[in-house]
């Protein structure tokens, strides 16, 4: 992907290309003969899934671009190029949300933006500031990576972490420390959780396979949490891939967990920790918890909006944001759903919430920076977390 502007996407091997023409009805390019010869690609498959399940009425190259790029084209036009490894469509035009300006998201926008849960206000560029406002190269910058699954996510060479189990478990602990429970102790297995319960008098909230333990009081229900008494006192938490990772990264310097509910505060949070870390500059890494080692949609996309808030707030200090593949992707992921309501509903744990009747927990994890509370791990036996400042 090196040296193509944004808004390129790879129509790879297998792909149907066909000649998009400019809104003036003239042709916008001609497609060559010749046949990729790369093999379709992760993102391939994405780009072609987002076509086939969003916007099949619409020419694939061009239904890739706007969905992938979040592009409306504009009396713009879209040229297709050929080499001898892909078909490359190149849009030229201005990266935007879908807003009211669109009549085809109009009252949906302007509904779930009261409720908070439309997209964020952040470019899709893949860097959260148009190329004119983007600091000179002998700014500062960090690096923003995503690991989008919890195989490869790493600890080693950065200098925050956010981890994210965005349904829900990300969630409830936001949740629970915006109620004002006294002390949150996590842990992984369901024995320890069981121990540590009666030796601290603490609630035990959890699940298993997103079912309430036996034993324990309450699952992990953030919206049912939120209607419990919990100010002031201790809880224990146990989750099947939330704690689990958190467990697996404890021994980081700064691990801060992240959800769609407090994703400004959590991404401003993070880059002032890097920035105070590393000088100005350093590494910021987020970590999808994913599901039993798999990747799910709820957490890339959390990721993708807590990325561009951490664009947004680097911008804010003249700092140049560097994204890996993996942020631009998450980034990108965000805008290919025209609200985070949706994406949530089509999510693995949207499913899930439903087949369970917590179907209540997903307009709640989906709303948009509600809380202003950023969690911290604390390492020790056991371990903690606790509000940032606190």
């Amino acid at each position: 992907m090196t040296g193509r502007e944004a808004g390129q996407v790879d129509i790879r091997e297998g792909d149907r290309v066909a000649a998009p023409r400019s809104l003036a009805g003239r042709p916008a390019g001609q497609v060559g003969k010749r046949q990729a010869k790369r093999p379709l690609g992760a993102l391939g498959l994405l780009e072609r899934r987002l076509v086939e399940e969003e916007v099949a009425e619409v020419p694939a190259p061009l239904a890739v671009a706007r969905r992938a790029a979040g592009l409306h084209l504009d009396h713009q036009e879209a040229s297709v190029g050929v080499d001898d490894h892909e078909v490359r469509l190149a849009v030229a035009g201005r990266p935007q949300r879908p807003g009211p300006a669109d009549p085809a998201h109009a009252g949906v926008e302007a509904k779930l933006g009261r409720q908070g849960l439309a997209h964020p206000r952040v470019d899709p560029d893949l860097g959260g500031a148009r190329m004119r406002d983007r600091p000179p190269c002998d700014t500062p910058r960090m690096e923003i990576d995503v690991a989008l699954v919890p195989q490869v996510a790493r600890t080693a060479g950065a200098d925050a972490l956010i981890v994210i189990d965005q349904i829900r478990a990300s969630t409830t602990i936001t949740t629970l420390l915006d109620l004002g429970c006294s002390d949150l102790i996590v842990t992984g297995a369901l024995a320890a959780a069981r121990r540590l319960g009666r030796e601290t008098d603490s609630l035990l909230v959890g699940e298993r396979h997103a079912r309430r333990p036996p034993g324990f009081d309450y699952d992990n229900s953030p919206s049912i949490l939120s209607r419990a008494p919990i100010r002031g006192r201790s809880v224990v938490l146990s989750t099947t891939n939330g704690t689990a990772m958190l467990r697996r990264v404890r021994r980081a310097d700064r691990v801060l967990v992240g959800c769609i509910r407090n994703a400004r505060a959590c991404a401003e949070a993070a880059v002032g920790l890097v920035e105070a870390a590393g000088g100005g500059t350093g590494v910021l890494r987020v970590i999808c918890s994913g599901r039993e080692g798999r990747f799910v949609l709820e957490d890339a996309i959390a990721a993708g909006v807590i990325v561009g808030r951490a664009v947004e707030a680097l911008g804010a200090r003249g700092v140049e944001a560097r994204l890996t593949d993996a942020a631009k992707a998450a980034v990108r992921l965000c805008y290919s759903y025209p609200n985070l309501l949706t994406a949530m509903q089509r999510s693995d744990g949207g499913n899930t919430l439903r087949e369970i009747r917590q179907e209540d927990d997903i307009p709640y994890c989906a709303e948009e920076d509600a809380s202003t509370t950023v969690p911290i791990l604390r390492d020790g036996s056991p371990m903690r977390v606790v509000r940032l400042g606190a």
